[in-house]
């Protein structure tokens, strides 16, 4: 009566007979699917930290800063204003490069802020006269010419400076 399903008694599905005629059996092919799969995410995290990596904060000072080594939190406590001298007196000048993205690497990395939430945290200091805006730039070369004539001015960079700049270079402790 529903017969009509069944065509050629006796042959065999063409695709079901492309898989029996196969070189290859199945599980293999699903074998090398899954390992291409596995080295395409391997390479995909790698290319991420390749790209992680361009985005290196390097930490810059004045040369008559005494110190060559800071501490994350020491970096923080100076841009929030929580230490304003260096330990041989100087003042700190802070320089920051708004509307960059090094400054928001800087600010997420060290400082625990967004460049938002910075800008805002800057206003409420100078609004309560407790501290000042740190000395906007929106090029690298500006900043690090600033830094070089300014004595205890610290900033940051996207790369090192070139090397006729005399600007130290602070080393990041644990």
């Amino acid at each position: 009566m529903f017969n009509n399903d069944i065509r050629n008694e006796g042959t065999v599905d063409p695709l079901i007979e492309s898989h029996m005629n196969s070189h290859y059996p199945v599980q293999p092919k699903i074998r090398f699917i899954f390992l291409s799969a596995v080295v395409y995410i391997l390479l995909s995290g790698f290319s991420v930290q390749i790209k992680a990596d361009e985005n290196e904060v390097i930490i810059i000072g004045n040369p008559d800063i005494f110190e060559s080594t800071l501490t994350k939190k020491e970096i923080r406590d100076i841009f929030l204003e929580k230490k304003r001298k260096w330990t041989d007196g100087k003042e700190i000048v802070l320089t920051v490069m708004y509307h960059s993205t090094i400054h928001e690497t800087f600010m997420i990395r060290y400082i625990n802020k967004t460049p938002a939430q910075f800008l805002n945290f800057c206003k409420h200091l100078v609004f309560v006269g407790q501290g000042r805006f740190p000395k906007a730039f929106s090029s690298e070369e500006e900043m690090m010419d600033y830094i070089e004539k300014t004595s205890g001015a610290i900033g940051y960079l996207s790369q090192k400076p070139p090397e006729g700049k005399k600007l130290k270079i602070i080393t990041l402790t644990e």
